[in-house]
């Protein structure tokens, strides 16, 4: 079984008919425009800087994917070589089998493997029935050669680490309550 939708080495049509086959994988419902592309990307908040153009220009290096709910997207410490942007449905994110967040419509996600070319830091998993975009390596490579998409790729990341170091203080701080109530007991 192929792992990634975008691996160069697979061809798509043969990745995507082995996914189908055992229902684990996207599916494509067909030929998706241009246009609908560019509607999709405008659910993206951290986009909606973009001219016209470098939307359309975007909307050509995405890919489209259906992915039934329970279908694992990225695995934790495998290679990643695609970005998602959720455009509809939801998806949890794990981190050691411990739940951490849920993604839902215009989140990107999955690109920090491709900025450090290392390992997925968290597994996704399609909590419902999902509708992504698809970033591959080459086209996440020339989307980070325009400096708004890049300004929107850092902001999400930003974004993303502030709400994490809020969540991990919030549960040292529960920690420390508890520590010191066993203390006065």
């Amino acid at each position: 079984m192929v792992s990634a939708p975008w691996d160069r080495s697979t061809d798509p049509a043969v990745w995507l008919a082995a996914m189908a086959a055992n229902n684990s994988g996207p599916t494509e419902e067909g030929p998706v425009t241009t246009e609908r592309r560019i509607e999709m990307l405008q659910l993206v908040p951290q986009l909606r800087d973009l001219s016209a153009r470098e939307v359309a220009l975007l909307a050509d290096l995405v890919t489209v994917c259906e992915y039934p709910a329970g279908a694992t997207l990225a695995v934790e410490d495998q290679i990643g070589v695609e970005t998602f942007i959720v455009v509809d449905g939801h998806v949890e994110v794990s981190v050691g089998g411990r739940l951490i967040d849920y993604l839902g419509s215009g989140e990107l996600t999955g690109e920090m493997a491709q900025i450090d070319g290392g390992r997925r830091s968290a597994t996704l998993r399609a909590m419902t029935p999902v509708t992504v975009l698809v970033i591959g390596p080459d086209e996440f490579a020339l989307m980070m050669r325009q400096p708004l998409i890049l300004k929107a790729v850092i902001e999400g990341l930003v974004s993303r680490l502030r709400k994490q170091l809020e969540t991990a203080a919030t549960w040292k701080a529960s920690e420390r309550r508890s520590e010191c109530l066993d203390c006065t007991r």
